[in-house]
């Protein structure tokens, strides 16, 4: 067995995971169970369908990526994975810790931001956003900088005691972005084949435990802009925003964690501040807007 450290969770699985953090003192029970076998068949009430997921009743969550590929999430404490000998190990880890990972989160109540987080210093930065803001190529552009990844796509929060639960050491990028990063992905496993998008392995002293959150920045690329800035929100405001980046909000809605969701944020935000990024929908000003996200850090 293989035991690892996700979110603050102790996972256990039949056979290695290489993209998660290894958890050396592991306790006797696990909180979730990873096994690799065929997925037995579930004569259950259906609740929701569609070609992508289906769930039932008894907290049980399909997720089908193709004939390829199934995994079968269960009360956010088991996990089966079916994989076909041609499925790669990079994709099964791109479902495994995307789609996946959020339903324990749902399962779980678990409060997950639908962004990247960074340690600067000793707190933690959230960056969020909507998919293509630019969460993980400026993640990745601090990580270059010398600061540390926690999380790549969700950042499990702990509302009451405002911090980051880790994830992972590794973060995926598209070509485009590594091009700009200057990092080469000729060795890079790729999260999805037929798609130009890589793990990128971003620490290798990956520190799992939990960081104080300082701010939570929302992403917003604008066309027309020169240069970046970062506004704060008030609370109103940051509440109505953040709930639209809780991760697959849809989801968390099917699954009744929305009033709970609603709850945590409201807590967080009484104590960390939100701000948004406006910045060119480019890469073009990267390094300015990294030095003005180091300087909120530092402030």
């Amino acid at each position: 067995m293989f035991d690892y450290s996700l979110c603050g969770w102790h996972l256990r699985s039949d056979s290695p995971l290489p993209l998660l953090g290894i958890l050396n003192s592991p306790q006797l029970i696990p909180d979730i169970h990873v096994t690799h076998a065929a997925i037995p068949s579930i004569d259950q009430p259906v609740l929701f369908s569609s070609p992508f997921l289906t769930l039932y009743s008894n907290e049980k969550a399909l997720i089908r990526i193709s004939s390829r590929l199934s995994i079968l999430v269960s009360a956010g404490q088991h996990i089966i994975i079916e994989a076909g000998n041609e499925t790669t190990q990079g994709e099964i880890m791109t479902f495994l810790l995307g789609p996946a990972l959020g339903l324990i989160c749902h399962q779980r109540r678990a409060l997950p931001l639908h962004g990247a987080s960074v340690r600067i210093g000793n707190a933690a930065i959230t960056l969020v956003g909507q998919s293509g803001a630019g969460k993980s190529t400026t993640a990745t552009a601090l990580i270059k900088r010398g600061h540390q990844l926690l999380c790549d796509d969700i950042s499990v929060i702990d509302p009451l005691r405002t911090e980051v639960q880790p994830g992972f050491p590794s973060i995926k990028l598209w070509q485009d972005a590594a091009d700009a990063l200057t990092i080469q992905t000729n060795n890079l496993s790729k999260a999805r084949t037929g798609l130009q998008k890589f793990h990128y392995p971003a620490n290798l002293d990956f520190n799992n435990l939990p960081t104080r959150l300082q701010t939570i920045i929302i992403l917003a690329p604008r066309k027309y802009i020169a240069s970046a800035e970062l506004l704060p929100l008030d609370k109103i405001s940051a509440l109505a925003q953040l709930r639209t980046h809780i991760y697959r909000q849809r989801l968390s809605r099917l699954l009744g964690a929305e009033q709970t969701y609603f709850k945590q944020l409201g807590q967080l935000i009484s104590k960390v501040p939100v701000m948004v990024l406006q910045r060119p929908d480019d890469l073009s000003q990267l390094d300015s807007t990294i030095e003005l996200i180091e300087h909120v850090a530092a402030s």
